[in-house]
């Protein structure tokens, strides 16, 4: 197994792949987004084909926010972001709208858990396609055993910094762009 590393950045992009998608993960204080707050964001943008065939990263963010209030000792397990580190922290919305403003596809690992957490905290997700590699990839026509990301990557002969937001991104990305 090696470790995972994340694609650079480009800035000439192939007349191929001509459109733009966006992979999301939030990590959030809770399961309700209607009480609770996304603390971290990654969204790593990227440029695909007609048949789905990834291009080139084209734009990443990631960015911590303080929460209104502590963050609670299962998901600082969970995710090892705690509240020192958020101090002071938030978001920065222009980063977020410039990356996903133009996108013409959002997909998370987990899009039903994502998505009104996102639609939530900006209107720049609304309105936007939404799809969900976890539901929606048949990981197991790919050979893969299972859907949860951690899986995937170890199967792809990875490992990874896991639930932290661009890294999941990039795990994402490289897992699906090898199915």
């Amino acid at each position: 197994m090696r470790k995972l590393e994340s694609r650079p950045v480009v800035r000439s992009l192939r007349p191929e792949f001509p459109h733009k998608g966006i992979i999301l993960d939030t990590e959030t204080t809770g399961l309700n987004h209607r009480n609770e707050e996304i603390i971290e964001i990654g969204l790593i943008a990227f440029t695909f084909d007609d048949q789905g065939v990834i291009g080139d990263v084209t734009g990443i963010y990631g960015g911590l926010q303080q929460p209104g209030k502590p963050i609670p000792p299962e998901i600082v397990k969970l995710t090892g972001i705690t509240d020192d580190m958020v101090a002071g922290q938030k978001i920065d919305m222009e980063a977020v709208e410039t990356l996903v403003a133009p996108a013409d596809l959002i997909i998370a690992h987990n899009a039903g858990f994502d998505r009104p957490f996102c639609e939530a905290f900006s209107r720049v997700f609304c309105n936007k396609a939404w799809a969900c590699s976890n539901a929606e990839i048949d990981w197991s026509a790919w050979g893969f055993e299972g859907t949860k990301l951690g899986y995937l990557v170890g199967q792809a002969g990875y490992f990874h910094d896991g639930h932290r937001a661009v890294d999941d991104c990039f795990a994402l990305l490289e897992v699906r762009s090898r199915g």
